[in-house]
């Protein structure tokens, strides 16, 4: 029988703890775009219901909220090389910085 030798394998780099960091970061990111959506969805089918109109800040977050949520999930899983696509988490980043301006100044 062969046996696989260890040594050519590749592991993460930073080890352990950046492992830990990153999925603590991720996660504060899915608990971000989850709470935002519950909160600007239900803004947004209250106002449904009662024939108002939608105002486009709440589509906005919510598209954002979402966006983030899914990529947040993709990336959760291990095998998944995230780095090479940074500029995703720039361009959210961005967004979210957007969403957070257009809530303060309310």
């Amino acid at each position: 029988m062969i046996e696989k030798s260890m040594d050519n394998r590749s592991h993460r780099p930073g080890g352990i703890p950046l492992l830990i960091v990153h999925y603590t970061l991720r996660l504060l990111q899915l608990i971000c775009a989850l709470a935002t959506i519950v909160i600007w969805g239900g803004d947004i089918q209250s106002a449904r219901n009662s024939n108002n109109t939608i105002h486009s800040d709440w589509v906005f977050s919510v598209i954002i909220s979402s966006l983030s949520l899914i990529v947040t999930i993709i990336w959760m899983v291990p095998q998944i090389t995230h780095w090479r696509f940074f500029f995703v988490d720039g361009a959210l980043s961005g967004f979210w910085l957007i969403v957070f301006a257009i809530w303060g100044r309310k």
